[in-house]
């Protein structure tokens, strides 16, 4: 565009977004308050390397434009806040863990760190929805009164959820004939069942899209 910035999309999480070379470093490293969203995969070592000098040179040129002692002392004092934030945020988000008896992998989950992403990038108005509404299942209605129609009722949650991931799935498809697919499996077994999920993955989504009971195939 006029500023000089690009369109980009990351190959590995999906992600577009408009910038120049530091919003790109910034995404891939995962560093936050570049003015762009950071990537839900984190970087491999041979990515560090490669971006991390970069990075380095171009951030210390920034700063040494733009740092002066009132500045500093300023930077010190809301550096200091942001850690105390950063340590209560962690506690709340580790308590969440603890007293839901959620598994300690799911940290590690992408849709984890979505969610906190969204939510971090809503603000502090943010307040998340009540149960009915996330297990309500039923689209955008029409509400009427003794007055008349009232405005209308948002759709549920769980049905928006089950439209975002039949229009991944479409894009999965359309993604899949111009470039193809991989096939996916993972499967787990327990006393009673067996199981064994596929699921296709392209540049554009990746989707489940079967599921075999293994539980009464021979050892």
């Amino acid at each position: 565009n006029e500023n000089g910035s690009s369109k980009f999309m990351c190959k590995d999480c999906g992600d577009t977004f408009l910038g120049t070379q530091s919003r790109i470093i910034a995404h891939k490293l995962q560093i936050h308050g570049r003015g762009v969203a950071v990537c839900m995969v984190p970087p491999t070592d041979e990515v560090r390397a490669a971006l991390e000098p970069i990075d380095t040179v171009g951030h210390k040129e920034v700063m040494t434009r733009k740092r002066s002692p009132a500045v500093d002392g300023k930077a010190k004092q809301l550096s200091k806040q942001k850690v105390r934030a950063h340590e209560e945020t962690d506690m709340a988000v580790a308590r969440f863990f603890y007293e839901c008896d959620i598994p300690f992998h799911r940290a590690d989950e992408a849709a984890f760190k979505r969610m906190i992403r969204s939510v971090c990038e809503s603000g502090s108005s943010y307040a998340p929805p009540e149960r009915e509404r996330i297990s309500d299942n039923q689209p955008r209605t029409e509400i009427s009164g003794s007055k008349g129609k009232l405005p209308e009722k948002p759709p549920g949650l769980l049905w928006s959820c089950f439209e975002e991931l039949r229009k991944d799935r479409e894009a999965c498809i359309a993604s899949a004939q111009t470039v193809g697919a991989t096939l996916v499996s993972d499967g787990a077994k327990n006393q009673q069942l067996g199981v064994v999920a596929y699921a296709a993955s392209t540049p554009k989504a990746t989707v489940f899209f079967s599921m075999t009971d293994t539980s009464q195939m021979p050892a």
